[in-house]
C-alpha cells in the first residue's frame, strides 16, 4: 500500500503523457474523427485482455475474451481484428497472446491438440478446457492468422519478439504453414516413375521434386505431377491413370487418400471464416487472400529466423497462388464474395495484412482500386456492407473493424479519410448508446449485434500502414 501510494503521481503522470502521444499520433495520421475513433478503441481493446503469470513456465502469457458475441476466450479469429493495436503500441504483447495458442498446438496441454491447423479458441471464460473436436473449426482463417501475426513480429522485431515462440516451437509454425500449402497431404512421391496424365500445357522450370509438386498443388487442374530429376522441368498434367517407368522421373498425386485432407488453397473450398454469423462460405475470396498472404509471409519469416533456404519455395508457391486468385477472382472492375460467383463482392479486408508485412504478394493497386470500389458503387451513410450477402439484409450491415481495415488498404488520405468519417459517425450517430459496436447497420447507423468487443483493436490498421508504424512513447 505504501508503495502503491509512493507511485501514484507517477502513475499519473505516465497515462496523461501516453494519452497525448495516443492522440497526437492519431491525429497526425488521420485527423480529429480517426483520432476520436481511436481513443475510445484504445480503452475497450484492452480492457478485453489480461496478462496472467504461468506458474508451470515462469513466464507471462497474455489472454482475450471475446465479450457479448459468446464467453469463449482467446479466440483466434477475435484477437486477429485486434491485433492491429497490440502491434502499434506493444508488440511484446502480440508475442505473448500467442504463446498459450501455441503451447496448446504443440501438445504441452492435457487436453492433446491433433489436428494439422490452428485451433479456434482456448475454452470458455476463465478455463482453457476447449478439445479438438469442440472447436469452431477455421482451418485456413484461424492457422493463417496466427502465422501472420508471427511473421510481423519477425519481420519488425526479429528474436526481440519471437525469442518465447521460436525456435520452441518452430515445429508448430512449419506444420501450420505446410497445411496452407498442402505439402504433407499430398502423398509420397514416387522416384523413378512418371504418372500418366494429360499434359496442361508446356513444361514449367522447378528447382526440386517438391517445388514441382507444390506448382501442382497451385493448379486447381492439376490431378499429378512429374518432375525431371534430370533436368529442371515439371510437366502438370490432368486425369490419371498408371505410371510406367522412367529413370529420370520423380512424380506424384495431388489428390491423397479420403481419409487424408486436400490442399485448401489457392481456393478454400467450403469453410468458416471470421465472419461465421453468415455461414460457411464456399471459395471464399477474401479467405483465401489472407492464406496466400501467410504462406508469403512465411518466407519472409523463414529469412528472419535464420533459413533463408528454405524461404524461396514458400514465396514461389505464394506468387502461383496470387496469380490463380487474380485470375479467377475478378469480376469486370473489383473482386468477388466467391470465385464461382459472379455479381457478387466483398471487403477483401484481408489484403490489408500484405502492407502491414510490406511485401507484394498481390499488386498493390488492387487494394486501392477495391477500396475506391466500395466507396463508389456500395457506400451508405455508415459505409459499405460487409459483402454482398449482407447488403441483401434489410440492415446493410457491415463490420467496422473490417471496414477500417479496408480504409486503410487505400493509397489516397482523402479516401481513407471517408472511411474515418463513417466510423466517426457511427459512434456520434447511432441510436444504441452501448460501448462501441462493431457490427452495425450501414443505413442507420444502428447496432446490429455485438458491443465492447477487443476487435476494435483492428481500427488501429492504419496507424500500422503509417511511415512509423509503432508508437512514439517512453516510459
Amino acid at each position: 500500500m505504501v508503495t502503491a501510494e509512493a507511485q501514484f503521481q507517477h502513475r499519473i503522470n505516465v497515462t496523461e503523457r501516453l494519452d497525448t502521444a495516443v492522440i497526437e499520433q492519431t491525429f497526425k495520421a488521420g485527423g480529429s474523427k480517426y483520432a476520436t475513433v481511436a481513443a475510445a478503441v484504445w480503452r475497450q481493446t484492452f480492457g478485453g485482455h489480461k496478462l496472467v503469470w504461468n506458474t508451470v513456465k515462469n513466464t507471462t502469457w497474455y489472454f482475450l475474451k471475446e465479450i457479448s458475441s459468446n464467453g469463449d476466450f482467446s479466440t483466434v479469429d477475435v484477437l486477429y481484428p485486434a491485433i492491429p493495436l497490440l502491434l502499434w503500441a506493444n508488440p511484446i504483447l502480440a508475442e505473448l497472446i500467442l504463446l498459450p495458442h501455441l503451447s496448446y498446438a504443440a501438445g504441452e496441454a492435457p487436453i492433446k491438440y491433433d489436428l494439422p491447423w490452428a485451433p479456434h479458441q482456448l475454452g470458455v471464460w476463465p478455463v482453457a478446457d476447449a478439445t479438438p473436436g469442440s472447436q469452431e473449426q477455421m482451418p485456413v482463417e484461424e492457422t493463417a492468422n496466427l502465422l501472420l501475426i508471427a511473421e510481423w513480429l519477425a519481420k519488425y522485431g526479429g528474436n526481440q519478439y519471437t525469442s518465447k515462440i521460436y525456435p520452441a516451437y518452430k515445429s508448430t509454425f512449419d506444420l501450420w504453414a505446410q497445411y496452407l500449402i498442402g505439402l504433407p497431404l499430398s502423398g509420397e512421391i514416387d522416384q523413378g516413375v512418371d504418372r500418366l496424365g494429360a499434359d496442361l500445357g508446356a513444361p514449367v522450370d522447378a528447382k526440386s521434386s517438391q517445388d514441382c509438386r507444390a506448382k501442382c498443388m497451385a493448379e486447381p487442374k492439376c490431378q499429378t505431377w512429374a518432375f525431371d530429376i534430370c533436368g529442371t522441368h515439371c510437366w502438370l498434367k490432368g486425369k490419371t491413370s498408371t505410371t510406367v517407368s522412367d529413370g529420370c522421373r520423380s512424380s506424384g498425386l495431388k489428390v491423397p487418400a479420403k481419409s487424408v485432407l486436400q490442399a485448401v488453397l489457392p481456393d478454400p473450398g467450403s469453410q468458416l471464416c471470421t465472419d461465421d454469423f453468415l455461414g460457411p462460405i464456399d471459395h471464399n475470396v477474401n479467405l483465401a487472400a489472407k492464406g496466400i498472404i501467410a504462406v508469403d509471409g512465411y518466407g519472409l519469416f523463414l529469412d528472419s529466423v535464420g533459413r533463408k533456404s528454405e524461404s524461396q519455395h514458400y514465396r514461389d508457391v505464394a506468387k502461383g497462388f496470387s496469380q490463380w486468385w487474380q485470375t479467377h477472382g475478378f469480376d469486370k472492375d473489383h473482386y468477388k464474395l466467391q470465385f464461382d460467383q459472379s455479381g457478387s463482392y466483398s471487403l477483401q479486408y484481408n489484403l490489408v495484412f500484405q502492407k502491414f508485412l510490406n511485401i507484394s504478394t498481390f499488386p498493390r493497386d488492387i487494394l486501392d482500386k477495391e477500396a475506391k470500389y466500395y466507396l463508389n458503387n456500395h457506400w451508405n451513410m455508415f459505409g459499405a456492407p460487409l459483402n454482398s450477402n449482407a447488403a441483401k439484409d434489410k440492415r446493410a450491415f457491415t463490420k467496422l473493424d473490417w471496414l477500417s481495415w479496408a480504409g486503410a488498404m487505400s493509397a489516397s488520405p482523402s479516401t481513407a479519410e471517408k472511411y474515418w468519417e463513417a466510423c466517426y459517425n457511427t459512434a456520434d450517430k447511432t441510436a444504441n448508446r452501448v460501448p462501441l459496436t462493431d457490427w452495425y447497420d450501414t443505413k442507420t447507423g444502428n447496432q446490429v449485434g455485438f458491443q465492447a468487443r477487443p476487435v476494435l483493436g483492428g481500427f488501429y490498421a492504419y496507424m500500422l500502414v503509417q511511415h512509423e508504424n509503432k508508437l512514439n512513447f517512453k516510459l
